[in-house]
């Protein structure tokens, strides 16, 4: 999945230091990030040497390279640098990029959305020892904000639930999928969940594994479970558009380097995962 960059390492720590030349820096407006297009066939994340009068902030490193973050306003672009959504850094060169501007797209947003307080409406300022912003009024504190979010594998003996969305651009077979309310545990998340979409009820809950997703901000949390009684599906339609007991030798082939779902979909299609 897009997290696994190993060998490399991803350390998040708010441990900001001088940026070096060699160092990235992710341009940030509405939601997507300006890449140097001078050549169109091969795009590229810009360097601090490429704005060194610049003062980013710091977001985080991989393995001895720091990775930083600027705002449209805080520079003048060249004519070469083209507004891009976050999906055009997956092809880029170090494999890991994609991976750093997803995550730096996670953190761009909520400083984005971060810059008053709450509670009575003065402009926050950064910390300087960690990542939170902080309120010189009334001392409130706002750290990152994560959602969590279960994933749902729903085994009935050699079929799997399949479900597509409504009215979404996404087309592709998907799992059960649902934020977790507060007071609420995974379990009964999934539970819940799996409840109001396809209307079948399940036992036998049981973690598989976990993703940051910075697409909605999440940490997904992906489980199996079993059927328990009636397979009849009643669509929650404003959710989704289709809920299917699938076979497994009727399953597509998942390609597995983006996403938690397509794993645990392609984990029960090759049999590695079963009821």
């Amino acid at each position: 999945m897009i997290h696994q960059i190993a060998p490399h390492v991803f350390d998040n720590q708010y441990k900001p230091r001088p940026p070096k030349a060699d160092d990235y820096i992710f341009i940030y407006a509405k939601g997507q990030f300006y890449l140097d297009c001078a050549d169109e066939k091969a795009p590229r994340v810009p360097l601090f040497a490429d704005f060194p009068e610049s003062e980013p902030r710091y977001l985080f490193a991989i393995d001895e390279t720091a990775f930083y973050l600027l705002w449209e306003n805080d520079v003048s672009l060249p004519e070469s640098y083209k507004l891009q959504p976050t999906f055009a850094l997956f092809p880029l060169s170090p494999g890991f990029m994609a991976f750093a501007g997803l995550t730096a797209s996670h953190i761009a947003a909520w400083y984005d959305k971060r810059r008053i307080c709450g509670r009575c409406g003065a402009a926050l300022v950064h910390s300087d020892i960690e990542r939170k912003m902080d309120c010189p009024e009334c001392r409130a504190e706002e750290f990152p904000q994560i959602n969590p979010v279960v994933i749902v594998g729903v085994t009935n003996g050699d079929r799997l639930m399949l479900t597509r969305y409504a009215n979404r651009p996404v087309t592709h077979f998907a799992l059960i999928a649902g934020f977790a309310e507060i007071g609420e545990s995974f379990e009964e998340c999934v539970a819940r969940e799996v409840y109001e979409e396809v209307g079948v009820r399940v036992k036998n809950i049981r973690f598989y594994k976990s993703q940051p997703w910075a697409m909605s901000g999440s940490l997904l949390a992906g489980f199996y479970c079993d059927l328990d009684g009636d397979e009849t599906v009643t669509l929650q339609e404003d959710e989704l558009s289709e809920g299917l007991w699938v076979p497994r030798d009727e399953i597509p082939e998942q390609d597995t380097r983006m996403a938690l779902t397509a794993e645990m979909i392609e984990q029960f299609r090759i049999n590695q995962f079963t009821a």
